[in-house]
């Protein structure tokens, strides 16, 4: 997965200028599916240029899609992620409320062409993530329906 913010739209050429044109990135945040060894015009361009291996993107945040980051300003990520969703907040605010498919990895940080940007004050909870079978999730809801049957009626006043 791909998680990218660019202040504003850009043209550029990773390859040599005498061969593949370059691209453009749009301003704004958004999320993009990489597959395969992508090149950097295709991350760039959030496009697939080679059959076999891109970028796929997924989505455009909510509110920041078409918004570029403003310099000198903190910005809060969280991300939560699991095997059917992911969902991205960015100073409090959900940007991404993605589901699908989605495999164990890691996580990075990078800055391109940016100046003094730090990354700080990590925090990582650690959650299990277990799909029931369909009849053992049957029986436990059947088994807590019945319970919460039998408290309602020890609850009711005698007569």
């Amino acid at each position: 997965m791909l998680i990218d913010w660019k202040r504003g739209t850009q043209s550029h050429n990773f390859w040599d200028v005498n061969s593949e044109p370059g691209g453009t990135a749009l301003r704004g945040l958004a999320v993009s599916r990489v597959t395969g060894a992508a090149s950097p015009d295709e991350l760039w361009q959030h496009t697939t240029l080679t059959p076999g291996n891109g970028v796929t993107e997924l989505a455009r945040a909510a509110s920041l899609g078409s918004t570029g980051w403003v310099f000198d300003t903190d910005y809060e990520f969280s991300f939560d992620y699991g095997p059917s969703n992911l969902v991205i907040s960015v100073n409090g605010v959900e940007q991404f409320n993605l589901g699908g498919s989605f495999g164990d990895g890691s996580m990075g940080f990078y800055s391109f062409s940016q100046a003094s940007v730090s990354y700080s004050a990590f925090d990582v909870d650690e959650g299990s993530f277990s799909v029931p079978e369909p009849a053992p999730l049957l029986l436990l809801a059947t088994g807590v329906l019945g319970l919460g049957l039998r408290r309602r009626k020890q609850t009711l006043p005698l007569k």
